[in-house]
């Protein structure tokens, strides 16, 4: 969806929502009206009020619901948009590294041809360190959680926070869409960037994706401030932000999210480290 769309989405559910609003008030004044009128009027106007004081009411209920699918499609359109972009500079980045693979070639061999080993060592460890950065992050099975990864660690970069990732599962068998997993790891990637960016220097993400035979897990890090303990039982909730720019729909969308799929999200925070554990279960197989 583009953002065109994605904007008519939004103005759609605003309209929604302000007409379903309208309509909630309004239609205790016409029950009141048919109520304080009925001995004046005929009794075929007071129960057509009244009917239309009821349905009113069910189109009002049904317009605010509407506006809450209409909100919902529109983040999830975001989200895919978001990641679909992710996976293109993806792949950008891996064409432009096989566009250069031949001209690295070209320059250790010349290189080792003149006799400067020492300099095709450390040629080829610099090479050899950007191939890792990149193939660091392309061990799942989801092409979209692989671009969000880098994303994320080339953000990491650009910010002076050291960005670590540890995977041992493919995510083969996860029962959540890219598009939510995604969705929830930028999230809490966002979040320990934020926190670990407010350190002058040393600041560090680590994500960890792992799965046992129950489900996956998904574990994020960071060792910045750590978040104070009267607001540990209130983060998920929606609105709640301590940022002064923030929103506070972060967390509880990794919450909605998770729960959507049987999932769970937990929060540990000391000085040493904040930790996010998000455990999703796995689906029961026909031979279980």
């Amino acid at each position: 969806m583009t953002l065109t769309n994605t904007f008519n989405a939004q103005k759609a559910g605003q309209i929604s929502r302000i007409l379903g609003i309208i309509i909630c008030i309004a239609i205790p004044v016409v029950l009141v009206i048919a109520t304080f009128f009925r001995d004046v009027l005929p009794i075929s106007s007071v129960w057509l009020m009244w009917g239309l004081g009821l349905a009113g009411w069910a189109l009002s209920l049904a317009l605010l619901r509407s506006s809450h699918d209409l909100d919902r499609a529109r983040d999830q359109a975001l989200a895919i948009s978001q990641a679909l972009t992710q996976v293109e500079n993806l792949n950008l980045t891996l064409r432009q590294q096989r566009h250069d693979f031949f001209n690295h070639l070209q320059v250790i061999y010349g290189l080792l041809d003149l006799g400067d080993i020492d300099d095709a060592r450390g040629y080829l460890e610099h090479v050899s360190a950007d191939l890792r950065r990149i193939s660091r992050v392309m061990r799942t099975s989801m092409p979209a959680v692989n671009a969000l990864l880098q994303a994320k660690s080339d953000a990491c970069e650009d910010r002076g926070v050291v960005f670590e990732c540890s995977i041992s599962t493919s995510l083969e068998g996860l029962p959540m869409e890219q598009w939510e997993a995604c969705r929830v790891l930028a999230n809490l990637l966002d979040n320990a960037m934020d926190a670990a960016g407010q350190l002058e220097s040393g600041g560090r993400v680590h994500i960890i994706l792992d799965e046992d035979d129950a489900g996956f897990s998904f574990i994020v890090t960071n060792n910045g401030s750590p978040i104070p303990t009267e607001h540990l039982g209130r983060i998920f909730e929606r609105g709640f932000t301590t940022k002064p720019t923030g929103q506070g729909l972060g967390l509880a969308i990794i919450k909605d999210t998770l729960a959507d799929c049987g999932g769970s999200v937990h929060v540990e925070s000391n000085p040493l480290e904040t930790r996010f554990l998000c455990r999703i279960p796995k689906k029961p197989t026909p031979n279980s």
